[in-house]
């Protein structure tokens, strides 16, 4: 009776498996066949593209009808089947609609595209009053000879790939993709139909998400992974546990059902690669995704909610601590970004354009346009800014960088324009953002950080610029020349440790040309404070956000101990200096072993957050003293000994100007900078202010 007992489990156990293989193996064949459909899609594209009867798009009503064309994708029992749409016209205004999804993606590379088969049954409103629209007429989309022809529309590969996921068998689906439904030829329609991209998306019945073809099929995995997280992240929150995933035991580990998470595991990296795709960086999904009312992740092996993706990177980033090797930062910056806009946009808060042009000026645009054009639809002050694709890159960035000071009454966009500098192609005046560029540094404008500085006592400045719109006037004057000038805080993230000498031998060179290493009881003129004192609130640009609070025994500990090791470096031999940040970091470490053992009596918790601290406050930025021993710290990568402080009417920070030779009162904006004692508007006087032209 055992026996059989056991030949039955066996049996079961080897049927059980059978079935599972079985099973797996048609979904990788309808997988295989859709690929294979698609390929073969895309070889007939390339033999037709020649010989082929183009769509061409019937003009849209009037703008006042708020008409847009929705794509009817065809079904085809045939996964083989071409892909073939037809084009109706529909007005917003209409109450009785259809019902639509409004489609969010890549548009890929330009030059490899694909092309779908469109019927012309295109449907428009032709009447231009939208108090007599009438009823829908079909109209030709095309025509020759009289007679009426079907055509081809071409499209990029992406899209296409997204058409075959979506296409269903036996009914029609009604989406709004943009490179299709807008005439991407006629740059008038492209211009008000953008302008309606927020009500396109608000009153679509879902957004589709779609991540494009998969590199391999690791990402079905996450069909489950993601759900084990979020239902580890429950059971965690339920026992109130909060520990990181590297300090939970193996019970832990088990209660909570956490699947297996290490950096080099299937699944975690399935996911990573999510958070590399190149769809997260568009900046026309930021305004997408904050109007949609059900946004859907859409892979090639599963459908899932936007938010509960989002739930898990926040778990996995915050909660859990794990942070991958390669493209966290960046994959952060991206979320988090969308997030902090999503919730400013739910709860009805300001969102002023230029916290948005500057939060998401690491996304990327194929239009360079679209880096102003595809957030304005989110902004609350941008009505005086014009979506208008007529205009060349230059004009609209000068534009808006001018519209944005004449809104906020404030040269915040200077220090916009002194992270974002500019290419040569668009000869931009140094005042102008490049929205193309990314940030080299972090500004002194910071919309999630409120610096609490105003420099100009809370001025306010009408701008003015020339007759060409290349230069623009400001009322301000000199506060000093910069007379020395400290190395750059780079980023590196290759290896932490590398990254922690490299600070700690620029802090030891700040610490040198500020005067605090030959600290003799002097005190900082503006303030009346000790050179301990500026130097501390200068690295931390005055603690803005108060965490660290009045300097504590540990800190003054903590400070004390890096000023040692500052004045060790700085008597080294050059020579030794290099080879301690290049080659020598065993030795910096064990140098320095005393300070990091007290530390670690005092408590590591408080070096770590006051190096991240420090860190971040001056990433990206150079200590400067002027003529006068003011110190400071400049965003300004290209600064030079000679260059000029100034205080400007409108100015929260001080900006450091370079003048230009052979021209009177005419300097280009180098960058902005923290000067202790300058930062608050004590020392502004407005009758000392003369006119000068920024170029």
């Amino acid at each position: 009776m055992a026996i059989l007992t056991t030949r039955n489990i066996a049996t079961c156990a080897v049927g059980i498996f059978s079935a599972a293989l079985f099973l797996a193996a048609i979904h990788y064949w309808e997988k295989w066949q859709q690929r294979r459909a698609l390929a073969t899609w895309r070889e007939s594209c390339r033999e037709l593209r020649e010989n082929c009867v183009h769509y061409k798009y019937k003009p849209l009503a009037h703008p006042s009808s708020r008409t847009v064309r929705l794509l009817e994708l065809l079904p085809a029992p045939d996964l083989n089947s071409p892909i073939r749409v037809r084009l109706k016209a529909v007005s917003l205004l209409d109450s009785s609609r259809p019902t639509y999804e409004a489609l969010s993606y890549c548009w890929g590379d330009p030059a490899d595209p694909g092309m779908m088969w469109c019927q012309f049954e295109e449907t428009a409103i032709e009447k231009e009053d939208p108090e007599d629209m009438g009823t829908p007429i079909p109209v030709l989309g095309w025509w020759e000879d009289g007679r009426e022809k079907d055509g081809l529309i071409w499209i990029n590969q992406n899209l296409l790939a997204a058409l075959f996921r979506l296409r269903l068998e036996d009914r029609k689906r009604l989406i709004w993709a943009d490179s299709v439904c807008i005439n991407q030829t006629d740059d008038e329609e492209k211009s008000w139909q953008v302008r309606m991209m927020g009500d396109i998306y608000r009153n679509a019945e879902r957004v589709l998400i779609w991540l494009g073809p998969a590199l391999d099929e690791s990402i079905a995995t996450l069909e489950h992974f993601i759900p084990q997280l979020l239902k580890a992240k429950a059971l965690k929150r339920a026992a109130g546990n909060f520990r990181s995933y590297h300090q939970l035991g193996y019970a832990e580990l088990k209660a909570f059902e956490l699947p297996s998470m290490s950096f080099h595991s299937r699944q975690y990296e399935a996911f990573m690669e999510i958070t590399r795709n190149p769809y997260l960086r568009r900046t026309w999904i930021i305004q997408e995704l904050v109007m949609a009312k059900e946004p859907i992740l859409v892979s090639d092996y599963w459908t899932m909610p936007w938010e509960s993706f989002h739930e898990a990177f926040a778990f996995l980033e915050g909660e859990m601590d794990l942070i991958s090797p390669k493209g966290t930062l960046d994959a952060y910056l991206y979320i988090s970004g969308l997030s902090s806009t999503a919730e400013l946009f739910s709860s009805h808060a300001p969102s002023p354009f230029l916290r948005l042009l500057s939060v998401h000026g690491h996304s990327q645009a194929s239009d360079p346009r679209d880096k102003v054009f595809a957030l304005k639809g989110l902004a609350t002050d941008a009505d005086s800014i014009e979506i208008d694709y007529t205009k060349p890159i230059d004009q609209i960035y000068r534009d808006t960088a001018f519209r944005l000071i004449n809104i906020s009454q404030t040269l915040d966009v200077l220090s916009v324009a002194a992270v974002h500098t500019s290419d040569i192609d668009l000869h931009l005046p140094t005042w102008v953002p490049d929205w193309r560029t990314p940030e080299t540094a972090h500004s002194l404008y910071d919309p999630e950080v409120d610096f609490g500085f105003h420099a100009s006592a809370h001025s306010r400045y009408d701008p003015v610029i020339s007759h060409d719109g290349l230069r623009l006037r400001l009322l301000g004057y000199e506060l000093d020349t910069i007379a020395a000038i400290g190395p750059l805080v780079v980023r590196r993230e290759s290896w932490k440790l590398w990254r922690l000498i490299d600070n700690d031998v620029v802090w030891a060179a700040w610490a040198h040309l500020s005067g605090v290493t030959t600290d003799s009881g002097q005190t900082y003129g503006p303030t009346g404070e000790s050179m301990m004192q500026v130097f501390r609130k200068t690295l931390l640009l005055n603690d803005p956000t108060g965490q660290m609070g009045a300097s504590s025994q540990e800190e003054i500990v903590w400070f004390e101990l890096k000023i040692m090791i500052a004045d060790l470096i700085q008597r080294l031999p050059m020579w030794f200096d290099k080879l301690l940040v290049n080659l020598m970091a065993s030795i910096y470490v064990s140098a320095g072993l005393f300070s990091y053992m007290l530390l670690a009596v005092m408590g590591s918790s408080f070096s770590t957050r006051y190096r991240n601290m420090i860190y971040m406050s001056t990433f990206g930025r150079r200590m400067i003293l002027t003529s006068q021993r003011y110190v400071g710290l400049t965003t300004a990568r290209e600064v030079s000994v000679g260059d000029k402080v100034f205080l400007l009417q409108g100015g929260n920070v001080p900006y450091v100007l370079r003048e230009i030779n052979g021209e009177k009162d005419a300097f280009c904006l180098v960058g902005d900078a923290y000067v202790h004692g300058y930062m608050h508007g004590r020392e502004w006087d407005p009758e000392t202010c003369r006119e000068i032209w920024l170029v």
